[in-house]
């Protein structure tokens, strides 16, 4: 009878560890639950954080465009009114340090503002054109070019 109590005190003493581990399982499923649950509740907020971001930072790129194309206004203004009276887009990017490609682009932005600053680039241009054409118009002379032989100044000499 000694084999049989032992075989009996062997599987209930194996009944006893399976329930501990069983019970130990259970308890670290329910702490696996309650942290997942933890898990998915913060994505949320994780969610709202994220839109407050993206709002932030769409609001800065409009106040930084607000900003930058009032001051794109007044710079392509400025270069406009300064060739209206007569300078070329070369002479422009020598001043400005900008190079012609920039000028030209800033004076584009001049055509293309409202229509009454549309109106006032136009006439800019016009006269440039103008002032442009008149000065094609008549050959610079050099202080290099020879007097032609006969005339009274070379026989002064």
């Amino acid at each position: 009878m000694a084999k049989k109590d032992s075989a009996v005190k062997a599987r209930q003493r194996a009944r006893e560890q399976m329930a501990a581990k069983l019970a130990e399982q259970r308890k670290r499923e329910q702490a696996n639950e309650a942290d997942l649950a933890t898990f998915f509740e913060t994505e949320d907020a994780l969610t709202a954080a994220a839109d407050e971001r993206d709002a932030a930072i769409a609001k800065a790129h409009s106040d930084y465009d607000k900003a930058t194309g009032k001051v794109t206004a007044t710079r392509s203004s400025a270069l406009a009114a300064i060739r209206g009276r007569g300078e070329t887009v070369a002479d422009l990017a020598t001043l400005t340090g900008l190079t012609t490609r920039e000028v030209n682009a800033l004076l584009k932005t001049t055509h293309s503002s409202s229509p009454a600053e549309k109106k006032t680039a136009e006439k800019t241009a016009e006269s440039a054109t103008a002032t442009d054409r008149s000065a094609t118009a008549e050959p610079a002379k050099t202080e290099a070019t020879p007097e032609p032989l006969g005339s009274s100044d070379a026989l002064a000499s």
